[in-house]
């Protein structure tokens, strides 16, 4: 392995963790089972008292995350997304293709082109131009272009969801039973479609980058080295925020479709607050 290929390796685990959140307000009702697990370690998601106060606790605090309340939301998912530490693949080393300028030394696809810059640039420049400026090609040294080995994730312990919980001031009837049964179901189907987008958002992602190629070039390997591995970090820092955009817009589709329309708090008339 060439010395410049050894300082192309990643950190340990790269720092950049960005968050996505969505809500759920008044959860769809359904039936079917899912494999969601919810934090129910914050107590303020325990609420005590009638099916009234319930609802009016829903509007007026919501549930809590993390990141604090959020009024009107009966759960809450939060999705963080890493990778893993990265290499480059598929390493190739070519020549610089183009012409280059010595006066600014800017490589240009066409030796029109390039003549016309290179002349402007050394107008008026000594130190540059003696009256005819003139572009040679190819541009000294050479350009290094590779595939990166990097595995895109969900953070540690994430996706993080979070749910309203009711214990009733009094003593539930079997049909009440049934309704606030029904009211969590709908809760977890609505939050295990959001953790289903992050997932998905993963996998679209890891697919993605399997084939994406970075360059850089230049006359000093450590350079070129410096360069690339600029370019990569930079382009993990715009996925990371691009994967967050992806999990909200997700989260607002579904929201806007049937499947994701709001649901009802239980019923305070199969729920009296006195039985």
């Amino acid at each position: 392995m060439s010395k410049w290929l050894l300082l192309l390796r990643a950190p340990a685990l790269h720092a950049v963790l960005v968050s996505a959140l969505v809500g759920v307000m008044g959860l769809r009702a359904g039936n079917g089972q899912t494999d969601i697990s919810f934090d129910d370690s914050i107590p303020q998601n325990k609420v005590h008292g009638s099916c009234t106060q319930l609802s009016d606790y829903r509007q007026e605090t919501g549930v809590t995350a993390a990141d604090g309340s959020h009024p009107r939301f009966s759960g809450w998912t939060t999705a963080k997304f890493a990778y893993s530490p990265w290499e480059f693949t598929n390493q190739q080393r070519t020549k610089q293709a183009g012409f280059y300028c010595g006066c600014n030394k800017v490589t240009y696809p066409n030796i029109n082109v390039c003549n016309t810059e290179c002349d402007r640039a050394g107008a008026g420049t000594l130190a540059c131009f003696n009256g005819n400026v003139i572009c040679k090609g190819p541009p000294p040294g050479f350009c290094l272009t590779a595939n990166v080995q990097v595995t895109f994730r969900t953070a540690r312990q994430f996706p993080r969801s979070y749910r309203l919980l009711w214990i009733p001031d009094f003593q539930p009837s079997p049909t009440c039973s049934s309704e606030i049964a029904k009211w969590q179901t709908a809760i977890a189907n609505h939050e295990q479609h959001h953790v289903d987008d992050a997932l998905t958002i993963v996998n679209k992602t890891n697919t993605e980058w399997r084939s994406k190629k970075f360059t850089a070039c230049g006359s000093v390997e450590t350079e070129v080295v410096k360069d690339l591995s600029a370019q990569i970090n930079a382009a993990l820092r715009d996925q990371i925020a691009a994967m967050e955009k992806d999990y909200i817009d997700l989260g607002k589709q579904f929201h806007n479709t049937p499947a994701g329309a709001p649901a009802p708090d239980p019923s305070c008339d199969v729920c009296p607050e006195k039985p």
